[in-house]
């Protein structure tokens, strides 16, 4: 697939308001309601980084959040609860929690100490496809 197609395709989302995890014990939970996706952004040296963008309809309130996993400690936390859950990827229809659950220690001084993350993923239920059973 092209750059543009790729670009198209992303374009098809429906935007929704960004979960910030801005206080420790900031933390949303619920149904995955699209297909997460990879976006490109620019950082402030002026370089690239790819983000998952995983689209939930929290629990708490009923909203739809865009949840912009980062790698480093967010991206490893998710990752490892995708691994618990037995499969190989969030999927729409699954459940993902993720908490900012402390701050680690600055990599050099006078930078600000990482966010810490716990996760917890619940692949969706499988079901039966009735193509499957009918045929198509």
């Amino acid at each position: 697939m092209s750059d543009v197609q790729d670009w198209l395709q992303s374009s098809n989302f429906e935007s929704h308001p960004s979960f910030k995890f801005v206080d420790v014990g900031d933390k949303i939970r619920g149904e995955i309601v699209a297909p997460p996706r990879i976006v490109t952004t620019s950082d402030l040296n002026g370089g690239e980084s790819d983000k998952l963008v995983v689209d939930i309809k929290a629990e708490a309130d009923g909203e739809t959040y865009s949840i912009w996993v980062k790698k480093g400690a967010m991206g490893r936390a998710v990752a490892q609860a995708v691994n618990e859950a037995g499969v190989k990827q969030l999927q729409e229809g699954g459940v993902l929690g993720l908490a900012h659950t402390g701050l680690g220690t600055p990599s050099k001084p006078g930078f600000n100490p990482p966010k810490l993350y716990q996760a917890s993923y619940r692949a969706p239920a499988a079901g039966v496809n009735p193509d499957d059973i009918f045929g198509s």
